[in-house]
């Protein structure tokens, strides 16, 4: 593998890394298991800034 194949393979594979940590705590919030601002600080995130991370992934919210 390329050097550049390497490196898209590694940045993909972070992204879906980081998709799959804000679903996981966007499910949370959905099943009342953590508040929104729970979520957001378990993330290191102000809740607008959680919130805006959701619209981008596209995970709903």
């Amino acid at each position: 593998m390329t050097l550049l194949g390497q490196m898209l393979r590694e940045d993909g594979i972070k992204e879906g890394i980081e998709q799959g940590e804000f679903k996981t705590m966007l499910e949370l919030v959905q099943e009342g298991i953590l508040t929104i601002k729970e979520a957001a600080a378990r993330k290191q995130m102000s809740v607008e800034e959680f919130q805006q991370k959701i619209r981008e992934l596209k995970l709903g919210l």
